[in-house]
């Protein structure tokens, strides 16, 4: 499991890096979040954030363990898919599931060096080839 927290900069209406926002790495125990680095521009170590002046790094999610829970059980809903990436949202009724994303993970990304998905993610695919 790998898990961050995607947050926008500026005037950008979405969180994704590749638009400009910034992501920071949840430590998957304790729900600690690192500091966070874009790759537009690229930047890394990101402890205070831009635009708000709030404290990323260190911040605890306190409800993390509601978020990490729920993403488990959607993932074992298909047992045979090696890596979704499931984005997540907290909402007056408690957190929620926008979307799951399937292959993420399958190219470089947010934890180069930090992640050791490639001889799993390899081996997943030819005990279940993907079609098409």
């Amino acid at each position: 499991m790998a898990a961050y927290a995607g947050m926008p900069l500026g005037i950008i209406i979405a969180n994704h890096a590749v638009y400009g926002g910034i992501a920071s790495r949840i430590d998957e125990h304790t729900g600690v979040l690192g500091a966070a680095y874009s790759i537009k521009p690229r930047a890394n170590n990101i402890s205070i954030h831009p635009d708000t002046k709030e404290t990323i790094k260190g911040f605890h999610l306190s409800r993390w363990p509601e978020l990490k829970t729920l993403a488990i059980k959607a993932h074992n809903c298909f047992p045979n898919t090696f890596s979704i990436g499931w984005d997540l949202v907290f909402t007056p009724k408690g957190p929620q599931i926008l979307e799951g994303n399937t292959q993420r993970g399958s190219r470089p990304g947010f934890f180069i060096g930090t992640m050791n998905y490639a001889k799993p993610y390899t081996q997943s695919l030819s005990e279940h080839p993907v079609n098409g």
